[in-house]
């Protein structure tokens, strides 16, 4: 048996040196036999041209411009060359990751999350289509996903420190329990996802559209909600300590038992939310009949309303 796969392996190289010999042959031939023929002629017609010092001074000159002419013809296609093989590489990875697109298996999530990794880093590509991939409990840290599409995306567990969701859709998303602390989600459009027990801490949010999500038991101590247009979001039980809600608008946002400790967040702000029983108020104190009072008397900017109005 060993003898016959080697003596298959024999043949088969063979086989194969002949065939590039002939396709040497077939190719070169022609190109060689011109040469041949053309470069005696053209000695014989300008024999008596070499014998000026002139001609060799031509010849010099245009072997110089011809090797220059080389030089940067070549550095042209080795560029073409490089991103070419580079669109075919970002082609072939995201054909992969639609071949795995639904799995849920160790080896595809442990895949998907490679490619991801190699597209958003290596390759500079991350507009990413992640509908229905399952990445529950990978490691995607500082990863580079801005303007990716994370349409009813599994995500639960994964770690996500530090990384970049900047212009990124999330709709139906599921990202309970997960790391992402430091992470950027400035310009995203969050739909529905559900960030339940998620370490948010530090978290940059800034001019998002979030609604119907669900931040209940989330960590977003310190995390910036600046310029946010929040619809039907449940804070209930979440840590806001030290959160930034500068011209936020908080539509009927559901603020139960959270504690908005040193937040910076206005009274008028708080007039749309559509609950604050349990609230743990800026100043550290309950929310209670008295600040009910507050918040129901304190003075609305017309620029607020305005856009309030629009976004309505």
């Amino acid at each position: 048996m060993k003898k016959k796969i080697i003596g298959l392996l024999i043949k088969g190289r063979t086989i194969l040196i002949g065939y590039s010999r002939k396709i040497i042959t077939w190719y070169l031939f022609p190109w060689m036999l011109a040469l041949l023929i053309i470069l005696p002629i053209v000695y014989f017609l300008s024999n008596s041209l070499y014998s000026d010092t002139d001609t060799w001074k031509g010849i010099l000159i245009e072997a110089h411009g011809m090797i220059l002419d080389i030089i940067v013809i070549g550095i042209l296609v080795s560029i073409i060359s490089k991103q070419r093989e580079k669109n075919l590489e970002t082609k072939r990875y995201i054909e992969e990751i639609d071949d795995y697109r639904g799995l849920k298996s160790k080896e595809s999530i442990r895949r998907v999350s490679g490619l991801i990794k190699r597209l958003s880093n290596n390759y500079s590509f991350t507009k990413i289509n992640l509908e229905n991939c399952v990445l529950k409990k990978t490691n995607l840290e500082e990863v580079n996903l801005k303007g990716a599409y994370l349409v009813r995306t599994n995500l639960e567990g994964a770690i996500l420190e530090s990384s970049n969701f900047r212009d990124a859709n999330f709709i139906e998303t599921n990202m309970k329990k997960t790391q992402m602390m430091y992470s950027n989600f400035e310009d995203a459009y969050v739909n529905e996802v559900n960030f339940q027990n998620s370490n948010l801490v530090c978290a940059n949010f800034k001019n998002a559209l979030i609604s119907g999500s669900d931040f209940l038991d989330a960590d977003l101590r310190g995390a910036n909600f600046e310029g946010v247009r929040s619809l039907y979001v449940n804070f209930s039980n979440s840590n806001l300590t030290g959160s930034k809600f500068e011209n936020a608008l908080l539509m009927d946002v559901d603020l139960r038992n959270a504690n908005l400790t040193d937040a910076s967040v206005e009274l008028f702000q708080l007039q749309y939310a559509k609950e604050l029983e349990g609230l743990i108020m800026p100043d550290g104190s309950l929310y209670d009949s008295e600040w009910k009072k507050r918040i129901e008397s304190a003075v609305t900017p017309e620029s607020y309303r305005e856009k309030w109005h629009k976004s309505s």
